[in-house]
């Protein structure tokens, strides 16, 4: 049973944090940042799923492929994603009341990558209106939640968007992975 914690109170395995970014929690040393290299490299052992994230602004699609996608909450649905600053659609997506967020199946490695890099994103990209919100979703994804954005912070070179499920659906199959920089399939082992 884990310890209950005072507020008031200090245990072993909670020092107060002192606001300052080089310093952690419970360490008094203070800590150099690692090089962007080195942070890229680390973040790229963690593997996860592919969404695409799109919307619709007067009658034209603006969206791109996140791997920065997590669930938040069941009880109210969120969910959130993460939009690097720099990216060409990132001030589009920011200003979205509503956006289609598709999770992609191991066979949409190409219109991932297609949505993740410069030029032409959208012409004869497949996708079909969301049935609740009219938002596009990825024809032949493995899942779709129609999305309202809650919030919007800014979090050092991201954005972060924290988005209401509106609805959502499912069908069969595997799922598209991103890691060590490069799609990958899902292999059950137990």
């Amino acid at each position: 049973m884990p310890p209950t914690r005072h507020p008031s109170k200090n245990t072993a395995h909670e020092a107060p944090h002192t606001g300052d970014p080089a310093k952690l929690p419970g360490d008094d040393r203070a800590h150099d940042e690692p090089s962007p290299a080195a942070l890229k490299s680390a973040f790229a052992q963690f593997t996860s799923g592919v969404t695409v994230v799109l919307g619709r602004h007067e009658g034209a699609l603006f969206g791109m492929t996140i791997s920065a996608f997590t669930t938040v909450s069941l009880h109210p649905p969120l969910v959130l994603v993460c939009v690097g600053r720099s990216a060409s659609q990132h001030d589009a997506l920011v200003a979205a009341d509503t956006l289609g967020i598709s999770i992609l199946a191991q066979t949409q490695h190409a219109e991932a990558a297609r949505l993740a890099g410069p030029g032409d994103r959208f012409t004869e990209l497949r996708h079909v209106a969301g049935a609740k919100r009219g938002v596009p979703l990825l024809e032949d994804a493995l899942a779709w939640l129609e999305v309202d954005v809650a919030e919007r912070r800014a979090v050092g070179d991201h954005t972060i968007l924290l988005l209401a499920v509106r609805a959502a659906s499912t069908r069969d199959g595997m799922p598209l992975l991103y890691g060590q920089r490069r799609f990958g399939r899902f292999e059950v082992l137990l």
